[in-house]
């Protein structure tokens, strides 16, 4: 019996033989109860190795679990920005379009003036000409008539204008190049998710400028940034945070504020080894029963349809997890809310 069960065990070892039924204790007996002995711990090793396989199995699970989490979660990251930058389009292009508006203007006003221009130089050039040839009273008669359409054109009015136009016109092209900069600043994409060096000063301006047109009808932003020096972050992912804040304000305070502006504080200096930023405004506030929740992920207080609620727990994950900062907020409902955003000095290179 016994040596049939090995050889059975050795022709298939996945097939576990049976045990023997033992009735005496002589040494035959003994050698079965060994034997016996031996199937258990078979049994065991079975067991054993079916539970590693089982959790190889559910490790490879949970490792294309995570996987697949990191790419929705760098999908769900670049689609809130790309979708504040969308949300953003239609006022940088309004923007963009003011200045724009006041050169187009200024150059068809140019050509007018500048046809004027001809016109009065005609004439004079005729004057150097007859000087030479003919007698006084021709050359009395050229000048009286540039006399005249120096006043028929208001030359006087052309020549200030002119340069009016021209300090005008290369203000506008200013405020163009630096809104075209500031929204490259803003939205530009690390691709090497590696930390360079930051100014977040900067980084508060170019946000502002390029949110200026979600800003200006509803609050007003006073600035009280500190000296501080540039730190190591994916500056791109600041911004993104950066206008979240910003935006979240200007909803806060159009909503408590009908007939006035609101006011944005954006405040930034040095603590403990932090940079700090406080962003704060006079708004509706977050009332206290859901002000702990703010930054989980899909919680928005917004009307169907208006928000995702992924913009704060975004902040929250890049400030945190990517940059081992800190994020908090303080709030009192009709008074307003202020965030406060600390980043480690010395940042990852």
């Amino acid at each position: 019996m016994i040596t049939s069960t090995f050889k059975s065990l050795q022709e298939n070892p996945n097939i576990l033989p049976k045990k023997l039924e033992l009735k005496n204790t002589d040494e035959i007996g003994q050698l079965g109860t060994l034997f016996n002995s031996f199937i258990d711990a078979i049994e065991d090793i079975s067991v054993q190795k079916a539970l590693e396989r089982k959790l190889n199995e559910r490790n490879e699970e949970l490792q294309s679990a995570l996987v697949q989490l990191t790419q929705t979660q760098g999908q769900l990251v670049q689609q809130e920005k790309l979708a504040g930058i969308g949300q953003l389009a239609a006022g940088v292009a309004h923007e963009i379009n003011n200045p724009l508006g006041f050169i187009s203007c200024n150059m068809e006003t140019l050509s007018e003036y500048i046809d004027k221009y001809y016109d009065i130089m005609k004439i004079y050039l005729a004057l150097d000409t007859t000087l030479y040839e003919t007698d006084d009273n021709v050359s009395k008669s050229i000048i009286g008539e540039a006399i005249r359409k120096r006043k028929e054109i208001d030359f006087h009015y052309i020549m200030e204008d002119t340069k009016d136009i021209f300090k005008d016109t290369n203000e506008g092209i200013q405020r163009i190049s630096k809104i075209v900069t500031s929204m490259k600043i803003f939205s530009r994409v690390n691709q090497s998710d590696e930390h360079s060096e930051y100014d977040l000063n900067e980084g508060i301006d170019t946000t502002i400028i390029v949110a200026n047109n979600e800003i200006k009808y509803f609050a007003e932003v006073k600035y009280n940034l500190g000296k501080i020096p540039k730190l190591y972050a994916d500056g791109g992912q600041i911004n993104q945070v950066l206008l979240n804040m910003l935006i979240n304000a200007v909803h806060a305070v159009k909503d408590n504020h009908i007939s006035e502006l609101g006011l944005i504080t954006v405040t930034t200096y040095v603590e403990d080894g932090y940079i700090v930023c406080e962003i704060e405004d006079n708004g509706k506030g977050i009332p206290p029963e859901v002000i702990d929740k703010i930054f989980d992920p899909f919680f928005t207080t917004k009307p169907i349809g208006q928000g995702t609620g992924l913009g704060l727990g975004i902040a929250y994950d890049i400030i945190v997890n990517k940059h081992k900062g800190m994020i908090d907020v303080e709030s009192a409902v009709g008074i307003g809310t202020k965030f406060i955003i600390k980043l480690p000095v010395t940042g990852e290179k």
